[in-house]
């Protein structure tokens, strides 16, 4: 992707940074000050923070010139949707790993990347991923804490990693490709698909045992519900293996049925109530 001559930069080091941070927005210019305020909070300073927004008119723009003393690298420009704008910060990052904090995401809590960095200092893996507390649905005050170290099982069969919490080597985008804009609502899951196809192991991913990332459980995953079931079912028979195909296609009218139910007990109440019980120990107070 060739930068035009006025591209906003900012870090001219020689020394890549450990972390290149990337929040993707459009149009939510106070999330996205929220995620800024959040990002720029983190006491670990040994990473790059770059801004992906798809050409706002909501007044976003001057929200990250408020801050762009502290930014490393931010462009504002049309683009295809959240799958392009990430694959623009992939192509945009210096750092040895990536995550993503989109607007309206943020880090648990200051000391994150400091955690994560002990993690990878201790050892270097490709993948590093760990839990997020869920915010049940815009509207709840029901938070709960979710995640821990997948299984081939968890892996084949369900979403196991947010790429809120996960960190990725970037010269693995180099080697496996950018997230494939045909997957426009699992396209993170699908990236995880493709790593595991190319390599046959789980080796190099990493679980730490710590809260990484405040999320919405309420986003558009669970909006497209239907859409994110169905490309799983693409990802499974194109990466993985016949036996979890079948089983995945098993499973489907399983999860048609939640896409009907889940609205149903949004708008009665339930799911918040559901979600207390099933998560009793997790539950954040």
């Amino acid at each position: 992707m060739q930068l035009p001559n006025d591209f906003p930069l900012k870090n001219t080091g020689n020394k890549a940074p450990l972390f290149s941070i990337i929040t993707v927005a459009y149009n939510d210019a106070v999330n996205l000050e929220k995620t800024i305020q959040n990002v720029l909070s983190q006491t670990c300073g040994d990473f790059e923070y770059v801004i992906v927004d798809g050409g706002s008119k909501d007044g976003s723009v001057d929200v990250i010139k408020k801050y762009e003393d502290r930014i490393d690298l931010w462009v504002s420009e049309k683009d295809k949707g959240i799958c392009d704008a990430m694959n623009k910060g992939v192509l945009l990052a210096k750092g040895e790993y990536i995550n993503f904090m989109n607007a309206g995401d943020s880090f648990y809590d200051a000391r994150v990347l400091d955690n994560v960095r002990e993690a990878l200092l201790a050892e270097k893996v490709d993948i590093l991923y760990g839990k997020v507390m869920k915010q049940s649905s815009e509207k709840s005050e029901l938070h709960y804490e979710s995640g821990g170290e997948m299984s081939p099982q968890s892996f084949f069969m369900s979403i196991p990693i947010c790429h809120q919490a996960a960190f990725a080597k970037r010269s693995l985008f180099s080697t496996l490709g950018l997230f494939d804009e045909k997957f426009p609502v699992a396209f993170d899951y699908a990236w995880f698909a493709r790593y595991y196809h190319a390599t046959q192991s789980f080796k190099k991913f990493r679980f730490i045992d710590k809260i990484i990332a405040n999320y919405l459980d309420g986003g558009n995953s669970f909006i497209k519900k239907n859409q994110t079931d169905r490309e799983r079912l693409a990802i499974a028979k194109k990466y993985f293996s016949r036996y979890y195909l079948m089983l995945n296609y098993l499973k489907f009218p399983l999860e048609s049925l939640k896409t009907l139910v889940l609205p149903w007990m949004v708008k009665h109440e339930l799911l918040d109530r559901y979600r207390e019980i099933r998560y009793k120990s997790k539950v954040k107070t």
